[in-house]
């Protein structure tokens, strides 16, 4: 029974290396970009969002998949006709993040904050598009 646990144990100590989060959700998260003027969906937008892991790159409205961190990510969307608009959108941190040290798996929390795992960015980002020439012409939307 003794070399049983032997020979099981190294595989145990290694389950929480994988990280709660990481093995639930993973490490990217799928974000939809919109863009808008004056509260009317404007498509075709090419938004540029980056962050301390990555730089990713959607024509709006649309999806991208991008790498969780704890740092802010800068979203650039620029349209010909608009002005380019840049702005920054904050992670936060997960609760399932801190599940691994409730049940005694500090590894595991560590890595989910080691590889972003433990950080999402809000599902949804809607950009506002300024016209580049004159405030009161809508951006057009062809």
């Amino acid at each position: 029974m003794a070399d049983r646990f032997r020979a099981v144990l190294p595989l145990l100590l290694l389950i929480p290396l994988a990280g709660c989060a990481s093995m639930i959700d993973g490490v990217n998260q799928t974000v939809t970009v919109k863009t808008e003027w004056a509260g009317r969906p404007v498509s075709g937008a090419f938004c540029t969002l980056t962050n301390d892991r990555g730089q990713w790159f959607v024509r709006t409205p649309g999806t991208v998949a991008v790498k969780g961190s704890n740092s802010p990510m800068n979203v650039e969307c620029t349209k010909p006709g608009a002005a380019t608009n840049m702005g920054t959108v904050q992670s936060h941190t997960r609760f399932i993040a801190f599940a691994d040290p409730v049940f005694g798996l500090l590894v595991g929390t560590l890595v989910d904050v080691g590889n972003g795992a433990a950080f999402r960015y809000p599902n949804e980002i809607t950009v506002t598009m300024v016209p580049q020439a004159s405030p009161s012409s809508p951006v057009d939307d062809k």
